[in-house]
């Protein structure tokens, strides 16, 4: 009877160590680390900062044990579409974990995500810090600082110079400053030429920019207005008693933050507008959530792409042209005597496949202004162009342009000019 009674009790015991053993699940004993999530962290769970502002994309964190771990954030850091960095883990008293981390980036920023450049140069010093939960939730902050090495005393708010072309002085101090040299025009031509070229783009560019700060963080932005009217700007805005240039907006307005970087390696300053974050601005603009946008950028892109094609845009040309811009940044020359005052400079291999894309473009322009000259023949706009504007470039119409870049031009350099801000 004792043997029978401690059989059972036995077997009783075994039976629910048994229970005990398979009836927990695998997750009952998981550390807390181990509960992180392994899938991408979006949308409105992702609170995510780039320099103190809110961006959007992606944060995945794959940890390897309760202190160390693995980050890897997408469409997050303007200019690069994904970045993995390793980071230090703390676990914190509510079973989240606090993340910090350093890195640098040693490739150039690029404009789209699917654009990321070969090329390795040290850009950026980067930290994040942050903080994750077993439930999902992800707030970081990330920040970003130029190297050394790629500032080349650029850092800093630049304004326009402000004189008129129209002399060798005023030329030299010249917001936009253009110089083209034909084959057949001869030097007292190409005067001419270089002088109207500069005064109306160094009048358009005067009325509309009023400076541009490029920030130790990479960041490019500017005190700009959106009015335009050209009649306006020839009219009032050129003063050729002072032999200036005199503004005509006032209602200037800071450009957003995360839309363009900068950063200058050597004697160049390369520009990157960044596609993802100017289309999530504009969705703001529009009164829409950008977190809500996720993957339709390439939509974005077909639309404008096509659009230019509409208007005669040779699109294929100048897809080709900007492969490099694109992963690289737009490469503008630094020319300047001091660290107070330098000009920003392109010339004509270097825009040349960009100009012949857009010069089929010039018959459509040519068709709008004979419209224009049928409904109105006196509107100022016409008036301006056919009395003034294309006489003084020596051209009966706009695809003239388009036969002298491509026929007659033996150099061509267009040069803004900018003053470091006191």
């Amino acid at each position: 009877m004792y043997y029978q009674i401690m059989k059972k009790s036995l077997l009783f015991i075994m039976s629910m160590a048994m229970l005990a053993t398979f009836g927990c699940s695998d997750d009952d004993n998981k550390a807390p680390w181990e509960e992180l999530p392994s899938g991408p962290i979006t949308g409105a769970d992702a609170m995510i900062t780039f320099n103190g502002d809110r961006s959007y994309g992606s944060v995945q964190i794959k940890a390897d044990n309760s202190s160390k771990g693995v980050i890897n954030v997408v469409n997050v850091l303007p200019g690069y579409p994904e970045v993995t960095m390793d980071v230090d883990m703390a676990q914190q008293p509510d079973g989240s974990f606090n993340v910090t981390g350093a890195t640098t980036l040693d490739t150039p920023p690029c404009m789209l995500p699917s654009s990321k450049s070969d090329e390795k140069l040290v850009i950026y010093n980067l930290s994040v810090e942050g903080n994750v939960t077993t439930q999902g939730k992800a707030d970081m902050n990330f920040k970003a600082v130029l190297a050394d090495n790629v500032q080349n005393h650029v850092t800093g708010t630049w304004v326009l110079a402000e004189y008129l072309p129209l002399t060798p002085e005023g030329m030299a101090n010249a917001p936009v400053q253009v110089s083209w040299v034909t084959k057949s025009g001869g030097v007292e031509m190409d005067a001419r030429l270089s002088a109207m070229a500069s005064l109306l783009a160094g009048n358009i560019v005067y009325q509309m920019l009023k400076s541009v700060t490029f920030s130790p963080d990479g960041n490019v932005t500017a005190l700009y207005s959106s009015g335009f009217d050209l009649v306006t700007f020839m009219e009032a805005g050129v003063d050729k008693q002072q032999g200036r240039y005199i503004h005509v907006n006032n209602d200037w307005k800071e450009s957003p933050r995360n839309l363009a970087f900068w950063y200058s390696p050597g004697n160049y300053l390369c520009v990157t507008p960044y596609m993802p974050n100017i289309m999530a601005q504009i969705a703001i603009d529009n009164g829409e959530d950008p977190d809500l946008n996720n993957g339709a950028l390439p939509e974005m892109e077909k639309q404008l792409l096509e659009k230019l094609a509409q208007l005669g845009v040779d699109v294929s040309v100048l897809m080709e042209n900007f492969e490099y811009w694109n992963k690289n940044g737009i490469p503008l020359q630094i020319v300047r005597s001091d660290y107070n005052s330098m000009s920003l400079v392109l010339d004509e291999k270097m825009i040349d496949s960009a100009v012949k894309a857009v010069i089929p473009a010039l018959d459509k322009l040519d068709e709008k202004l004979a419209e224009m000259i049928a409904a109105d023949p006196n509107d100022p706009v016409v008036k301006l162009l056919m009395t003034e504007i294309m006489p003084e470039l020596g051209i009966n119409k706009l695809a003239d342009l388009g036969s002298l870049w491509i026929n007659d031009t033996e150099s061509f350099t267009i040069a803004l000019k900018l003053n470091r801000a006191h």
